[in-house]
């Protein structure tokens, strides 16, 4: 899944936070990389971040999906 966040600056780096949070506490997340601030053409108050994530569950595996599974960085 890819996910461009856009907001002020604060917004995003509460963003970056959240996603780095979560690659570290959820076992559903396998493989994440979250790009540096970006701020948006023409504006010096919007900026952007964006997030690629893979996601496992056992919910979209009982319904026969078949999601890659990289292993986890470090672990």
């Amino acid at each position: 899944m890819k996910i461009r966040i856009m907001g002020t600056k604060q917004e995003c780096e509460l963003a970056k936070k959240y996603y780095q949070e979560l690659e570290q506490n959820d076992e559903n997340v396998r493989c994440m990389t979250i790009s540096d601030l970006y701020a948006n053409r023409g504006s010096l108050t919007v900026f952007r971040v964006y997030i690629d994530i893979e996601y496992y569950t056992t919910i979209l595996e009982g319904m026969g999906a078949r999601l890659p599974l990289p292993s986890k960085r470090g672990k």
